[in-house]
């Protein structure tokens, strides 16, 4: 069973998930930012309650069209959401999503409270389904101190799992090359308090789907395909100036006691 991915790919993808505007990516794609489930929305309004990620309505729609995957909408719930300030809009949600990463990037911002809030943005190839089935490239953001780490520890905690067995049935392949599953998979739900004293603020926090993959039919379950690694490689080259434009922008780490408020503009800024 063979991984045919191009010679020399490694090393290109040296680098891809280290953390890193204006530039913008050449190539199609959609925005999915990460919303904080909210104990009070009750289990039956599915995302709300457990925490998802989200994409604006009519930019999701016009993406699925523009790329012939209009029936991927049968995958995502579409919810009304109320920000802290605004009015409500509606985003097609879905607690968790399978992505292979190509590049990250990482910024602090200021809120128009003046409160200082990293962001993280992977970029990826998102895949739904059993067996997985691709959709097209995403970019995942998270915001919040706590939630850009859990996003950055979900993709690691994928590469762990996959680890031996990339080693033993693919040559050692990156795991960009591989499906990552992210995002909420407890039954119940899980909410985690962050931040200190008045500051603390409850999160549900994003995290890597409990699995095993020992075997190379397990491995090629996730594997993206001989083109799309090709894709995955050429998309890494391409997203260069994207994660530079980040990484000329990135401030200093803020005091701490400014950003243990996490989560201060997840909701105000949620694409």
């Amino acid at each position: 069973m063979s991984f045919n991915i191009p010679i020399g790919a490694n090393e290109e993808m040296r680098g891809s998930m280290d953390v890193g505007g204006g530039v913008k990516l050449p190539f199609p794609h959609i925005f999915m930012s990460f919303r904080n489930g909210k104990r009070d929305a009750g289990k039956e309004r599915g995302e709300q309650y457990f925490g998802g990620f989200q994409a604006d309505e009519a930019e999701f729609v016009d993406y699925l069209a523009a790329i012939g995957k209009q029936d991927v909408l049968n995958s995502f719930n579409l919810q009304t959401l109320t920000p802290r300030a605004g009015d409500p809009y509606q985003a097609y949600m879905r607690r968790g999503l399978a992505v292979a990463p190509i590049a990250a990037r990482s910024r602090w911002f200021q809120t128009r409270e003046g409160k200082n809030v990293l962001k993280r943005q992977v970029v990826g190839l998102m895949a739904l389904g059993t067996p997985l089935q691709y959709v097209g490239p995403v970019v995942v953001t998270a915001s919040g101190y706590n939630q850009a780490m859990n996003l950055t520890a979900a993709f690691d905690a994928n590469a762990n799992i996959t680890a031996n067995a990339r080693r033993q049935h693919a040559a050692g392949a990156a795991a960009n090359f591989f499906y990552a599953y992210i995002g909420t998979w407890k039954e119940d739900g899980e909410f985690v308090m962050v931040g200190k004293g008045q500051n603390q603020s409850p999160i549900t926090p994003i995290a890597a789907r409990s699995y095993k993959v020992e075997t190379a039919e397990e491995l090629r379950a996730l594997y993206v395909g001989d083109e799309l690694a090709k894709t995955v490689l050429e998309y890494r080259k391409q997203a260069q100036e994207w994660v530079d434009d980040w990484n000329k922008k990135r401030d200093e780490k803020p005091d701490a006691a400014l950003f243990t408020d996490t989560e201060a503009s997840a909701d105000d800024i949620p694409f």
